[in-house]
């Protein structure tokens, strides 16, 4: 196995990073940590939900820069400062960074739309994830097993499945009427979809395809809620907790494999 360090100077380094920066920015704002009411407010001002969206469409974009708590933010902090070190490449040193800092600017912009396209993505790749699920989530009345069936008296078989029937209808009612308020009510935010679409841009463009492991577990995730019923039935409540996004992460992982593609294929035939 071989490994290559990769050089670069502080001024390209801190130009790689300046989507980190916005995202620390933010989240310190006037220079404090952020309480938890102060905390709160924020996702109900700038988070995304499909309430607030209807309200105002730039939720869509502020809320890949609101984080959730520090933990949050280290986390996704983390990730952002690795990608973007690894997807420009190698950083001139001090000799030549006036000739290249034009061009590491123009990178850092690519990568932060990159980000942005790949977080708007992923919060459509959660929603149709939520959307599944509410289909899913039937409750099914059973009947007595046919042992018994053949011991009831003349009609009231029928009798029975036609409660059964009405009774199935009204829960179900009742069920999706619950999730689609937890759907349009919960508040999606941080920039971890955007982060999974760098890392699937630089995967074809920087044809680095080991980092296709990195999206396996967030599939392996998603594939096991969809195909677990007891789940979908009882996986929304009406103050449900803080959980990952994975769909979100998928989502933005392949709008990041798309956009990687399309940017290889314009800079062959240019």
């Amino acid at each position: 196995m071989h490994s290559k360090l990769i050089c670069m100077s502080p001024i390209c380094l801190a130009i790689r990073l300046v989507p980190l920066w916005i995202c620390v920015s933010v989240h310190f704002w006037g220079g404090a940590r952020p309480s938890r009411a102060r905390t709160l407010q924020r996702l109900a001002t700038y988070g995304f939900s499909v309430s607030s969206f209807k309200r105002s469409p730039v939720v869509l974009l502020t809320h890949m820069f609101v984080h959730l708590d520090d933990s949050h933010l280290l986390q996704n902090m983390m990730a952002l400062a690795a990608v973007q070190v690894n997807l420009g490449g190698p950083c001139p040193k001090w000799s030549s960074v006036k000739k290249h800092a034009w061009a590491t600017i123009k990178q850092t912009a690519g990568a932060l739309l990159v980000m942005i396209v790949g977080g708007a993505i992923g919060v459509g790749g959660q929603l149709l994830f939520l959307d599944v699920k509410i289909r899913q989530a039937a409750y099914r009345i059973v009947g007595p097993p046919e042992s018994v069936r053949q011991f009831l008296p003349e009609g009231i078989e029928d009798w029975m499945n036609a409660v059964i029937y009405q009774a199935q209808k009204l829960m179900n009612s009742i069920a999706h009427s619950r999730h689609n308020q937890v759907k349009t009510n919960s508040v999606i935010c941080g920039c971890s979809a955007g982060v999974a679409a760098l890392v699937g841009f630089g995967a074809v463009y920087r044809k680095t395809y080991t980092s296709f492991v990195c999206i396996v577990p967030d599939l392996l995730e998603v594939v096991a809620r969809l195909q677990t019923e007891l789940a979908s039935m009882f996986d929304f409540r009406v103050a449900p907790d803080v959980s990952v996004g994975h769909a979100g992460h998928v989502g933005g992982f392949v709008a990041g494999v798309v956009m990687g593609t399309f940017w290889s294929f314009i800079c062959k035939n240019a």
